[in-house]
């Protein structure tokens, strides 16, 4: 078929951590498609400079909350039966009469919904999550793991799941090594750890383990954890002072894009302790910028690992104490792991992503039930 089509594209998330860099990711492969579709994107106006204009067919500006009765209610008439829309997340618009695709990458406002701050945002995520699954046409699942637990826990037909990989986010290269001490004053040599913090990414169960390592003269890394807001960085710091470890951990805060290069090139190892992911992309950020990863052994890190991460039980310290100073000590396997990386983001790219987005959006548009 043609791509006379048009995409409704929410991009109010643009800014977001993980949905975000999907967001973008997935509109840089898209400029790359010559036969690319015309978008329509939903989202403030303060975003509209970084809706790519080669694809942008009309931007209308909404900047109604993420989550809330206001993306409902005030969905722009205008929207509601064009053809195609696309959400990158699971809150769909519930007044759309067109063909819906959802990406949900993973399920952690139901596996972990008690991170959630109160009954009514749970109950939320429920509901949505059941209107996701009924209502689209097809889902996007980042990984074969996350299809597995979409089937499971969703119970929708695995053909009416399509698994399309991401990549590598972004950022840009050519950050100087000499720069790093320009991020809150952090030392030039130490582990780095990247996420928010949140009970699913294991943040505490790393620093006890490490504090374990420092304790015996084992270790004298420092540790980076580069993600956690500073109103999230608090438990962080309370359960770092009170093991007596607090001058090993160094807590920069939200880092902008710009600058985590900066963070991975000069990180001795990645360390990934992830209980739950739908796909995990800082390992492999981690690999673009030339550090080796050591990862939580959890699904789906092996899938979209390989053999090109040192793994370990993410609920075993002895696991992760052995695999990290194993690293530390043999450089021919720091070595080893760093090549292997680089090998292994060959099988990601956003073009590749963007690609099979496009061929989702045709299958739908076609009516063809199966992906």
């Amino acid at each position: 078929m043609t791509n006379d089509f048009k995409v409704v594209f929410d991009i109010r998330m643009l800014r977001h951590s993980g949905i975000g860099t999907y967001i973008r990711g997935l509109l840089e492969g898209m400029s790359y498609l010559p036969d690319a579709p015309k978008f329509i994107f939903l989202g403030p106006h303060r975003y509209r400079c970084e809706a790519p204009e080669r694809l942008c067919e009309l931007y209308v500006v909404r900047d109604f909350p993420i989550y809330s009765w206001q993306e409902q209610i005030l969905f722009p008439e205008r929207l509601r039966f064009q053809t195609l829309f696309h959400a990158p997340h699971y809150n769909i618009p519930l007044r759309f009469r067109g063909k819906l695709v959802v990406s949900i990458h993973d399920l952690n406002h139901l596996e972990f919904s008690k991170n959630l701050p109160t009954p009514l945002h749970r109950l939320y995520a429920r509901y949505m999550f059941g209107e996701a699954a009924a209502r689209a046409a097809c889902i996007i699942a980042d990984s074969e793991f996350m299809k597995k637990e979409i089937i499971k826990k969703l119970k929708i037909a695995p053909e009416r799941i399509s698994v399309i990989p991401l990549a590598v986010s972004p950022f840009s290269n050519g950050s100087k090594k000499s720069q790093i001490a320009s991020i809150q004053n952090i030392p030039p040599r130490y582990l780095l750890a990247v996420g928010i913090h949140k009970s699913h990414k294991n943040h505490i169960f790393l620093i006890q383990t490490l504090a374990q390592l420092w304790k015996s003269g084992r270790l004298a890394l420092p540790l980076v954890i580069a993600g956690p807001r500073e109103k999230d960085n608090e438990e962080i710091k309370t359960i770092a002072h009170k093991i007596g470890i607090a001058e090993k951990v160094f807590l920069p805060g939200y880092v902008e894009n710009n600058q985590m290069p900066l963070l991975y090139q000069n990180a001795e190892t990645l360390i990934f302790p992830s209980l739950y992911e739908g796909f995990g992309l800082p390992p492999l950020e981690a690999m673009h910028h030339g550090a080796p990863v050591l990862s939580s052994n959890r699904p789906p890190m092996t899938e979209v690992l390989g053999d090109a991460a040192l793994f370990f039980n993410p609920e075993s310290s002895d696991s992760l104490s052995e695999a990290l100073l194993k690293l530390l000590s043999d450089s021919n396997l720091r070595a080893e792991l760093i090549e292997k990386g680089r090998q292994n983001l060959m099988r990601f790219n956003w073009k590749k992503t963007a690609q099979a987005t496009l061929e989702v959006y045709r299958k739908v548009l076609e009516g063809k039930p199966r992906f």
